[in-house]
């Protein structure tokens, strides 16, 4: 079972590099999609204490 694991990507390595290429364009089309969220207000719940410190101190001296 092993051989046929290993001997597989010798005898058909032009099939299995077209296979990596489809899957590495494929899944990097989708990088552009990608949102990333680096608001710290978002990341805590609204009971957290930090966020409630954060929230006072921003009324006081806002």
């Amino acid at each position: 079972m092993k051989r046929k694991i290993l001997d597989f990507p010798i005898q058909h390595a032009r099939l299995v590099f077209v296979g990596l290429a489809v899957l590495t364009i494929g899944l990097g089309s989708a990088i552009p999609s990608i949102k990333i969220d680096t608001d710290p207000e978002t990341m805590l719940s609204a009971e957290d204490p930090a966020r409630v410190f954060h929230n006072e101190t921003k009324e006081e001296f806002a």
